[in-house]
């Protein structure tokens, strides 16, 4: 008895293990599947090779990195000054907030330099509001399937 109850909890770990590790890769193939689309979409419309739509997704996947961090940071620099705004250290978290604001628009002049080592201004600009709708319309289409979910589970 006792064997095939250890037998049991064992064989339902190992599936749900399975279970896990297929959403996570199932989650790596979409993440791969849309990056390969925003690619294409940037040979398209900048008009450029594999080589450099390869380069822009990288630098943006840098860039977003960096500034997600950034904002991250900043966010809990002020909801640090929020929950205690008379603390006595009050000076050097606001000095923070200006530190952080500041290397947040260094990243950004960082990135916009790195773009101009392989892509012309125009190409920038466009890709800037590629990216910006191409978000957009992700957005749009994750919040109606999130719907669609929500109204099959009620």
């Amino acid at each position: 008895m006792k064997t095939s109850l250890t037998l049991f909890i064992i064989s339902m770990l190992i599936m749900a293990v399975n279970v896990f590790s297929q959403q996570d890769s199932l989650k790596i193939q979409k993440k791969q599947e849309l990056e390969n689309l925003f690619k294409e979409k940037v040979k398209t419309n900048l008009n450029v090779d594999q080589f450099t739509a390869d380069k822009l997704v990288e630098s943006y996947k840098d860039n977003n990195l960096q500034m997600r961090t950034l904002r991250k940071e900043i966010k809990e620099t002020y909801k640090s000054i929020e929950s205690d705004p008379d603390a006595a250290d009050m000076s050097s978290k606001l000095d923070k907030v200006i530190e952080l604001e500041k290397k947040s628009v260094e990243q950004k002049e960082k990135f916009y330099n790195e773009l101009k080592t392989f892509l012309t201004p125009q190409q920038i600009a466009k890709s800037f509001f590629m990216k910006k709708k191409f978000n957009k319309e992700l957005r749009k289409e994750l919040d109606k399937r999130g719907k669609k979910r929500k109204d099959i589970g009620d």
